[in-house]
């Protein structure tokens, strides 16, 4: 879609997830930066009041970049002054010191990651019914009783890890259960962990697309799979196109747990489309792996990455039982 979608046109999407997060009386910050179309936060901000918040914040922030990759300190302080946090922006948000101050806040402060596109109010997974997600998630979080993992694919992925994590429910409906109770996406729905490190071992195969949580590294549908060969859970040879040659030039200069296997999750949204945006890796019928950080939800890999590769139609094997085959 080409230009800014009429503000009207965004607001059942908007209220539908201010709705689902937001309490009459609570003190919401929006916080999206200068490259996102302006009627998103705009949309938002309006779905905010009519669900009924005391205040509602907009704050308006440039791209973060590898200099300034943390949001200003005025922006800190306007969050530890709010109930709820809504980062919404082309470049994610995700990895700001917000998301360590919500998980300490108890539940205070909750964090809403929302990377998406005036079309993604519209339609897809923004849509959904959430009720079935959240059933659906919570099964697939039983992810987190087994010990040992294979995942296989017709574009060549055979990668086997152990398990043994807590599962982080994501299915867009705030809950006091699970890893990180505090966080959501909207759209949302993935059961997700963090593998044992050191463990996984084998090759994965990504064939819809790479979305990034850096500026050095754009999010996008892949024109052509890229091929990983892991040891150890470390990346040690990368093959491909031109998107495999950028995302080693990255890593190259990226520091050394960048290339650390750090995620395996499952898709639940069923309405989810494939966008090059994180509602990619929502869509029931992928699964997707991550490199990087994952101190968050449970690991204990510290980097300054965090780039979610999503493969399509896995088979999924846990401690020998086939619970997904070919995506369903």
């Amino acid at each position: 879609m080409s230009g800014y979608a009429p503000l009207m046109e965004l607001i059942k999407g908007a209220k539908k997830v201010m709705n689902f997060h937001v309490k009459p009386g609570e003190d919401v910050l929006i916080v999206t930066t200068t490259d996102q179309e302006a009627v998103i936060p705009n949309a938002l901000a309006l779905a905010v009041q009519m669900a009924g918040a005391n205040e509602v914040v907009v704050a308006s922030i440039l791209s973060r970049s590898k200099e300034k990759p943390d949001v200003p300190k005025s922006v800190l302080e306007a969050a530890k002054n709010s109930d709820i946090v809504f980062r919404t922006s082309k470049s994610s948000l995700a990895y700001t010191s917000i998301t360590p101050m919500a998980g300490k806040s108890g539940g205070k402060l909750r964090s809403i990651s929302m990377d998406i596109t005036p079309e993604q109010l519209k339609s897809g997974g923004i849509m959904a019914d959430y009720n079935k997600i959240r059933e659906l998630t919570l099964k697939l979080c039983n992810i987190e009783n087994s010990k040992q993992a294979r995942v296989i694919t017709d574009a060549g992925t055979d990668l086997t890890f152990r398990l043994g994590r807590k599962c982080c429910e994501f299915y867009g409906i705030p809950h006091g259960t699970g890893m990180m109770p505090w966080w959501a996406s909207a759209p949302d729905g993935e059961a997700m962990t963090a593998p044992i490190e050191d463990t996984a071992e084998g090759k994965l195969v990504i064939d819809v697309s790479l979305v990034s949580c850096i500026e050095a590294l754009p999010s996008y549908i892949l024109a052509q799979p890229i091929e990983l060969e892991i040891k150890k859970s470390t990346i040690v040879d990368i093959k491909g196109g031109a998107e495999a040659a950028a995302l080693k030039k990255v890593l190259e200069k990226s520091d050394e747990n960048s290339r650390k296997l750090c995620e395996f999750a499952i898709g639940t949204n069923p309405e989810s489309k494939i966008y090059g945006r994180h509602e990619d890796k929502k869509r029931l019928g992928t699964c997707h792996f991550a490199i990087g950080t994952n101190e968050a939800f449970g690991g204990k890999i510290k980097s300054g990455v965090h780039v979610d590769l999503v493969a399509n139609n896995p088979t999924i094997i846990l401690d020998g039982k086939t619970i997904i085959k070919k995506g369903n």
